[in-house]
């Protein structure tokens, strides 16, 4: 327990908790949001009629605008900033679009992005409008340059994810506490992970347990 507080005490003198909330928020979007859109890849649409092809939607590319706004003064969309959020009692958000291809037999009928989804946007991710900005631009933004980030605004109000300890994917974690040896595991082969854990009892008996089911060998 020691060397785990001063391998923690260590880290916090050169990083920021901050850090890890925007660093997730950023994976969610290059990585994670991609695979998941991956894994759908395609809708098939229901064909009763037997002489028509078959007709189908396929995804492609998916990527996270930045926050925008309807100006009604100036008939168009404008950069939405945190600030504009809070004032206005509004959810700082971006549309979520992505590339769908739609395909009658083999051929291409149609090619167009379209929105799926309105995510909230963590203030100072690589997909926020302050992302990037220096001191001065910040204060003319009437943001505070010292704060940093990873939270969300809903509804005009700051809110915040409490981070939670998880276990790095695919490798087994081994411990013992007295005398039962238990190891534990969390498949990474999709973003819906599935963690197992098992335990070497002193009866000899290894219990393996996956989510609200146990059983044992």
């Amino acid at each position: 327990m020691d060397q785990k507080r001063a391998l923690l005490e260590h880290y916090l003198k050169n990083h920021d908790l901050s850090e890890l909330q925007l660093e997730s928020f950023n994976k969610f979007g290059e990585l994670v949001l991609p695979k998941l859109i991956e894994e759908i890849k395609e809708i098939k649409i229901p064909i009763t009629i037997p002489s028509l092809d078959e007709m189908k939607i396929v995804f492609k590319k998916v990527f996270i605008e930045k926050p925008k706004v309807y100006d009604i003064f100036i008939g168009k969309e404008v950069s939405f900033y945190p600030l504009e959020a809070r004032m206005r009692k509004l959810t700082y958000q971006a549309d979520v679009k992505v590339e769908a291809v739609f395909y009658i037999g083999d051929t291409i009928r149609d090619l167009n992005t379209v929105t799926i989804a309105n995510l909230p946007i963590m203030v100072k991710s690589k997909y926020c409008n302050l992302y990037g900005l220096s001191e001065d631009e910040l204060i003319r933004l009437g943001e505070d340059p010292t704060d940093k980030g990873g939270y969300f605004i809903i509804n005009g109000n700051e809110r915040v994810i409490i981070m939670q300890e998880d276990i790095a994917s695919n490798r087994f974690f081994i411990e013992e506490e007295n005398g039962v040896i238990k190891a534990r595991y969390l498949s990474g082969q999709s973003v819906f992970r599935t963690p197992v854990e098992f335990e070497l009892g002193k009866d000899g008996i290894i219990y393996i347990t996956s989510g609200i089911i146990k059983r044992h060998l």
